[in-house]
């Protein structure tokens, strides 16, 4: 069991989508789900107050879009370590180039990507075991 799992919040307006991630997460010890909302304003405040390691953001969310989260996390000083993952069933490389060049360390489709999470989580959990 690690010292300080890897702290990750997840935003989408999916519920299915949130369980499933959660899900994904279940390896108690090694990544804390420390919040999962499906409204940007509200995951503004509460990332900028839970300071996550890992941030899985959807594009489509109830009241805004994951870009506005991603431009307001960029802001803020404190997260500057946080990697950003863009899930998205939204597929255009034009969406996934302009996600990136916002500061998103990672964009993946939902249709296909799922594995792909769990290996990025598990480099971060392999970085807090490195001495």
């Amino acid at each position: 069991m690690l010292l300080h799992p890897v702290r990750v919040f997840i935003l989408d307006d999916s519920p299915q989508i949130t369980e499933m991630l959660s899900e994904l997460f279940s390896d108690p010890g090694y990544v804390d789900v420390v919040g999962c909302h499906d409204s940007a304003i509200t995951a503004i405040e509460e990332i900028g107050r839970l300071n996550p390691d890992v941030v899985i953001l959807d594009l489509q969310l109830k009241d805004g879009s994951g870009f506005d989260v991603l431009k307001a996390m960029r802001l803020l000083p404190h997260l500057k370590d946080a990697v950003i993952i863009l899930f998205t069933n939204h597929a255009s490389r034009d969406l996934h180039s302009h996600a990136l060049a916002l500061g998103a360390d990672f964009s993946l489709d939902k249709s296909k990507d799922h594995a792909k999470i769990l290996e990025i989580i598990q480099d971060k959990v392999r970085e807090r075991e490195a001495p």
